[in-house]
């Protein structure tokens, strides 16, 4: 009987201390201060004016011809930088992509994005991180939703215990179809704040 209460016990303090100790990360934007931005083009910076023509460093998944979409550069309205991205009129899902970045799979990564929209009834965007091997099989997928409203919102991820075989990720920004309400997108990062093993 006495062994089987000291079964149960660490049973629970086992258990117990999961729950506290945490199976899951928590990485903050002080965790990011000082450290470089893996993502180029981080707040969609670009010369041109010309409407459904991406700025350096992203691409748009379809990659086809854009037809009643708008994607534009707006200055007008922006959370970092001189602008950001602004996207209307989509009867579609679109995806942005930033270019491919090399990582560590040793380290923990603090990503993050700021949405707004016009739309009265929100918009959720999704971001996403995900890591490659070298081949460039998906080995990892975080994902968090960002409620976009009339003011900017951050969503983020903490992103660690990347699998091993990870080489490199990309930023994903799922926007919605917006209909005729506009999505803005800007600040989209990607900051290694950890390391898992010492060197």
């Amino acid at each position: 009987m006495k062994r089987c209460l000291l079964w149960f016990t660490a049973i629970l303090t086992l258990l117990l201390s999961s729950c506290f100790l945490g199976s899951s990360l928590l990485f903050l934007e002080s965790d990011a201060v000082g450290k470089p931005n893996l993502v180029t083009n981080s707040d969609f910076e670009s010369k041109t004016k010309q409407k459904n023509q991406l700025p350096p460093g992203w691409i748009l998944n379809p990659s086809g011809l854009l037809l009643r979409e708008t994607i534009v550069c707006d200055p007008t309205v922006y959370a970092s930088g001189t602008q950001s991205l602004k996207v209307v009129n989509t009867q579609r899902r679109l995806i942005l992509l930033s270019e491919p970045f090399r990582i560590d799979p040793w380290n923990g990564y603090y990503v993050r994005a700021s949405v707004k929209t016009a739309n009265p009834r929100g918009a959720e965007i999704i971001l996403r991180i995900q890591t490659y091997a070298e081949d460039g099989t998906i080995i990892n997928n975080f994902r968090t939703r960002i409620k976009g409203d009339s003011n900017w919102k951050r969503g983020s991820i903490s992103a660690g215990f990347i699998r091993k075989k990870s080489t490199f990720a990309r930023i994903l920004v799922v926007i919605p179809p917006t209909e005729e309400y506009p999505v803005w997108i800007d600040d989209v990062g990607c900051f290694s704040v950890h390391r898992f093993i010492l060197d």
